[in-house]
Order: C-alpha cells, then structure tokens, then sequence
C-alpha cells in the first residue's frame, strides 16, 4: 500500500499544510520506494545503503519524557516478539555501553545525546528537525562502523513515531536482529489521520469493537488497537457519539478517561461526537442516555416552545436553534463542559444544521432552507442581528458565530489538575455545520460560502486546536478548483483562522 492510498483510506483529516525545509522537499522523488521495505505510511525519503547492523544484545539510550520511555519500550517488545529474547535492552546508566546502541533523541529539548551526536547530522538535517511546524517529523540514520542508530524527533511524538518505523524496517538473520543500513525523512501530509470505522452507524455511535464480552475486555482490546494506530501513525479514531452526557451508563466518564489518557500518551485523539444545535431526536432518543435534545423554550426547563432558525420539516426550527436565547446557550454549553471534564476527550466534532447554506434565490434548484428560515427567525435574534442576509455579520453568519463561540469559551478553560489535561492544548474542537458541503456545479453557492465562513470566523478567535469541518466536497467544475485551495485564499489575506478538518473529499490526493 502506498502513502496516498493509506491516507485516503484513513479518511485523512486535512489542517494547516505540513511545512519542512526546502531542501527536503527537493529529494523527495530521488528514491522515494524501495519495494525492499513495506513501510506503512511510506515515508517521505527512504535511502537504502550497504551493509546494516546487528542489533540484538544492543541498548537503547534515550532521554525521560513519557514518550521517550514509550518508544523504547516498544522496541524492547518488538524486538522479543520477534527474536524470542530479550534482543534489546534500555541503558540504565553506562556512559558507553558496548554493542550496537540506538539513540532516541528529542530535538526540541537539549540533552546530552543531543549535543553528542550534533556533529552525526547534516545541517539540512538539524534544520529539518529545528523547522518541522508539524511536530511529528523524524529522521533515522544508521552508522553501521560505529554501531549505532540514530532516531531523532522534532518533538518527542517525532522520536516515537521514528521507532514505529524502525520495527517496520529491522528483520530477523539466524535468530539476531537485523537493521539493514537506511536513511529515513519524514513527516506527514496531514496533521491528523483517522481511523473512521471504529463506529457501526458513521460518525454516530455504535461500537464496532464492543463484543458482549464486558468492560474489562473492552479495555483491553481498545488498548491494543490504539498500540496499533501508533505502529501505523494513525492518530486520530471516531469513537462514540452522539451526544454529551458523561455517565451514559456508570463508569462510562472513569472509563472513557482511562482510554482518553492511554491514547493521548501515544499522540492519538479519541474524537467523540454530538450536537451543538438542531438536535435531532432519532440520533440521540433511541440510545441510552447519550444527552440531550434541547429546545428553544421561552425558560428552562419547562417554558413554552418556540420556532427559531433552522429546519424546515418539524420539529427542526425547535431544537435548540436560537443562538440569541442566553440561557439555551449557557446549558448546552454546561453539559459539554462537564462532558469534557469527566472524560477528558482529544477531540469534540459539534455538529449543527445538516444543511449548507446555498442561494437566497427564490425558486432556485440550490435554495436553502436555512435563508427562509433566518427569515423567519425568532423576535430575539431578529433584535441582535437585525440583517435578513444568512451570509452577513449582523445577519445569519453572527448568530451562527455566537452559538460557536458560546461553547468554545467554556470547553477550553477545562482543567485537571489531576491527570493534567488542558483542554486548550489537549482537545481538537472542530465545528461541523452549516455549511459544510458548498455545490462544485454553482459557482454562487461555492462563493456563498467562502463570504459565510469568513464572516463567521471574524468573531472567533485564532487558536491551534479549532477548526471548521467540511465533508462530501468535489472539485469545482471547469476550474477545477480545489475547495481547501479557496478557503485559505480567501480566509489567509483577512488574518482568520483557516485550520480545516475535512474527510471525505475527491479533492484530498497528495
């Protein structure tokens, strides 16, 4: 399988473009197969050299963060289930260990190893490391006079991915580990790959890996498919949805926080689904206490119902729609407040009306619910966004805007200090909807939603772990444009945040 077909196939999630140095970019078609190896993904540059090293009674020298201490442990397993014995060990302590040596570096951080095996880089190779903006490039290098291996990460998720493609790379002579003699540069094409077939109903809910066979077996197995996401570089999973109660059943939030940790220290999400507006009931009644369906109610929690912005068909303008509705905001906001907090998730994916948001032309084959309903909106957003246009700042765009931010503000200021989960750093918040699918046969819907998106993303704020979601998008026709392509040009002039979360795209081939 190569790289373009494993990332398609992992429903790749597309963020800012992944940016290295120049000069690794020019070497990438020199040797870029070498059908000697079955590397999954492949990386950017393999070289093959003569000779290699035989690693077994060899040590593995590393720094003390969590993720160092895991890449060596799992080479110490590997390389068991591999050979039979225990072919690797961690140095404990001997300056200069004899045997062959593997050194597990972390570049952003000074160390010893660091300034010992400076002069062992080229410069195009510390600049790539110094460069890397995705923070999960890697280099190895192997010495083969001089017995050693050198993997070395612009970050330490770099150096433990550097080892996943080490134990893919090593191979078994007469019982012993074997390293052919390799030069490896990498880094990936999108910053999140994703596994999207761990649920049965889409990205609804439906345990692919729930075999009736208990809690604890549930555990474990998730924990060995997550071990294997990192052997592959996968690090992203659609894992439950659809809605935010933390205790959906008791022990749900203990044991989801339990999966969420074990991931996060192998650099993997756990995304987890619900709504942000326009619930609809039959995602989320028929299940067991997955959340709640809001509505728009004159007071909570027993005040009269009212229609706002939203769907059409019934009961769609009254779930949970009206973005000027203050209260309405502040409990939904709570809930997945409280939700992130118990279960301390890598990723939110908060879906709201299922509908783009087309042309306000009347009788128009791409006409959208969503202007005749802002129309119609409810007297309170009629008040603060005054403007019947979807697309404006004070019209349809501001309201969809404030019901983001409204969440947003909340999620993000979550913290345990327990477990050390920040929901700022740690939490992928992505907004799917309105507006997720804009018609490549209409020139006008297209540009509808570029002015939507960029109206809406003027009142957000710019942050690393936010991003606008986008699904089913085909290249516009005669122009062949690229919708991604559009959003940044559009969004980049204007200072806005154009971090993307797309999948299931013609458009997204490497």
């Amino acid at each position: 399988m190569d790289r373009r077909t494993f990332l398609l196939n992992c429903t790749a999630s597309l963020t800012a473009p992944c940016l290295a140095s120049a000069a690794v970019s020019q070497n990438l078609e020199t040797e870029r197969r070498d059908r000697h190896f079955r590397i999954i993904p492949y990386p950017q540059f393999l070289r093959r050299n003569q000779g290699g090293i035989f690693l077994s009674n060899g040590h593995i020298l590393s720094g003390s963060t969590t993720k160092e201490f895991l890449a060596a442990g799992l080479l110490m397993d590997e390389a068991k289930k591999v050979t039979g014995s225990e072919a690797l060990r961690r140095n404990v302590g001997e300056d200069h260990p004899r045997g062959a040596r593997i050194f597990l570096i972390d570049w952003s951080h000074d160390s010893r190893f660091k300034t010992e095996l400076t002069s062992n880089l080229s410069q195009e190779d510390q600049e790539f490391l110094e460069n890397d903006r995705t923070g999960q490039g890697y280099i190895v290098r192997t010495d083969s006079m001089r017995e050693r291996v050198i993997v070395s990460g612009s970050s330490a998720m770099g150096t433990l991915y550097g080892a996943t493609t080490l134990v893919q790379a090593w191979e078994v002579k007469g019982h012993r580990l074997f390293l052919p003699s390799i030069d490896v540069k990498d880094f990936p094409d999108f910053r999140y790959r994703a596994a999207a077939d761990w649920l049965l109903f889409a990205e609804i809910n439906r345990w692919a890996y729930d075999w009736g066979d208990g809690r604890r077996a549930f555990v474990k197995r998730i924990k060995r498919k997550l071990d294997f996401c990192l052997r592959y570089k996968i690090n992203m999973v659609f894992f439950d949805g659809f809605g935010w109660h933390s205790e959906k059943f008791p022990g749900y939030g203990f044991m989801m926080r339990e999966l969420n940790q074990y991931a996060r220290e192998r650099g993997i999400k756990l995304l987890f689904a619900g709504y942000g507006a326009n619930t609809q009931p039959s995602a989320v009644l028929p299940e067991h206490n997955i959340g709640t369906v809001w509505k728009n109610r004159e007071s909570y929690p027993y005040g009269e119902i009212y229609p706002c912005f939203g769907h059409e068909d019934i009961p769609g303008p009254y779930l949970g729609t009206c973005r000027a509705n203050e209260e309405l905001n502040r409990l939904k906001a709570e809930e997945m407040e409280r939700f992130v907090r118990d279960v301390e998730p890598g990723a939110l994916y908060i879906h709201h009306e299922d509908r783009g948001v087309g042309t306000h032309k009347e009788g128009d084959p791409h006409e959208d619910e969503l202007w005749r309903t802002w129309k119609r909106r409810d007297k309170r957003c009629r008040e603060r966004w005054p403007n019947d246009d979807l697309l404006a700042k004070d019209g349809g765009a501001g309201a969809v805007a404030h019901g983001y931010v409204s969440c947003l503000n909340k999620v993000r200021n979550v913290k345990n200090s327990d477990s050390g989960y920040r929901a700022a750093e740690d939490c992928e918040i992505i907004f799917i909807s309105p507006g997720y699918n804009p018609i490549p046969t209409d020139h006008e819907d297209w540009n509808n939603h570029l002015e939507f998106w960029s109206n809406v993303l003027s009142f957000m704020p710019t942050r690393e772990n936010v991003s606008i979601g986008f699904r089913e998008i085909f290249l516009q026709q005669r122009t062949h444009k690229r919708w991604v392509d559009a959003y940044k040009e559009r969004l980049a002039p204007l200072n806005l945040n154009s971090r993307m979360f797309s999948f299931l795209e013609e458009e997204t081939t490497i």
